[in-house]
């Protein structure tokens, strides 16, 4: 008696310690993969959030521009443009190529080099841009530099602004206004050519229109992920 009693109580213990085991095991297992899930969300958002600096270079096109804008502004080279010539008290309004996908978070510091041409020794150009928003057809600025003077020796406008507030909303563009204030000999010229003037986003960049598809598959992912495992942990 005393001997099968021994041997109950040492499967008993084989039992418990398996069984101690298996949840050392399984509390391991959650913990990976809380840890998984949270490190994949984490890089996801990191992606989307830091995707960097764009480009995007002034042309002359003209044909479908949104409401307000005079010209479009393309993400690329901007080779095989003419220029665009500006009177004297002129304001033209270039528009991105595309509408935002998705809303983005454009605040930052946004980098303008506009080169002028056509200043004549003697003469003197004031100058000066606003970055902001074409919303419903409408223009919004957002940010803007001081008035700059150039002159045909110092012909380029290279300044940064800083923008606080620049969320553009889906379906709205990004947009940016030159200003010519006055000039010697009526029209001058900004030169578009070849991608000699362009605005960069700031390093916060989202990917304007929309940001990077493997950042958005990522954090789709993981979200997926985490609400699977959160089912998975009331379920038991």
């Amino acid at each position: 008696m005393y001997i099968r009693t021994f041997q109950y109580r040492i499967e008993e213990m084989k039992a418990e310690r398996e069984s101690a085991s298996g949840e050392r095991k399984g509390h391991n297992i959650n913990r990976f993969l809380t840890f998984l899930f949270a490190t994949l969300l984490l890089f996801s958002i990191v992606s989307m959030v830091s995707a960097g600096s764009q480009s995007w270079y002034l042309t002359d096109r003209t044909a479908g521009v949104p409401g307000d804008a005079n010209y479009f502004i393309d993400k690329g080279s901007g080779a095989g443009t003419s220029n665009v010539s500006m009177g004297t008290g002129a304001h033209p309004i270039w528009a991105a190529n595309e509408a935002a996908a998705v809303t983005c978070d454009m605040s930052g510091t946004w980098h303008v080099h506009i080169e002028f041409n056509g200043i004549t020794g003697g003469e003197t150009v004031d100058a000066n841009v606003d970055i902001g928003v074409i919303s419903g057809g409408s223009w919004d600025w957002k940010g803007w530099c001081s008035v700059q003077e150039l002159t045909s020796a110092d012909s380029i406008l290279d300044v940064d602004i800083d923008v606080s507030d620049l969320t553009i909303d889906t379906g709205d563009y990004l947009a940016m206004d030159v200003w010519q204030h006055k000039g010697g000999s009526g029209d001058e010229e900004i030169v578009v050519t070849n991608g000699e003037s362009y605005v960069e986003s700031p390093n916060t960049d989202p990917g304007y229109p929309v940001p990077e598809l493997g950042s958005l598959v990522l954090f789709s992912v993981g979200l997926l992920a985490l609400a699977g495992y959160v089912w998975q942990r009331r379920r038991n």
